[in-house]
């Protein structure tokens, strides 16, 4: 099938994205045709002419590689100092040679190390 693409852009990291976009608009500076340099970047033409029009409108700023996603420790509820402390005692816990016959679960574990609330339920566990 000719008009099938050598790889998927979308499932490369952002940096090889944006050396495809730097590289379409090189292309589109030497040759100006969006189907050529379509054809040259294994990309689709509509790529290119999006890449072409961030790049006319915002610069070379416009087509760089943006961090995505949630921002890491937004959702979080313990602190940094917590966190890792809770972790040591998890391995403590279960490197001591107890046989955990029980289902385990963040609330058992809470109460157990803290013997206190539990952050993801906000009430009192009972064992």
């Amino acid at each position: 099938m000719e008009n099938e693409l050598k790889y998927n852009l979308q499932k490369l990291n952002p940096q090889t994205q944006e050396e495809v976009r730097k590289k379409i608009v090189r292309e589109m500076k030497k040759r100006g045709n969006a189907k050529e340099v379509a054809e040259i970047c294994e990309c689709t033409v509509r790529h290119v002419n999006k890449t072409w029009k961030k790049y006319c409108e915002g610069g070379i700023e416009a087509i760089l590689a943006v961090k995505m996603g949630r921002p890491v420790g937004l959702c979080k509820r313990l602190a940094l100092e917590q966190e890792l402390a809770t972790q040591k005692e998890i391995i403590l816990w279960f490197s001591s040679g107890e046989k955990k016959t029980q289902n385990i679960s963040l609330c058992s574990i809470c109460h157990h190390i803290h013997q206190k609330t539990c952050p993801t339920t906000q009430r009192y566990v009972k064992m």
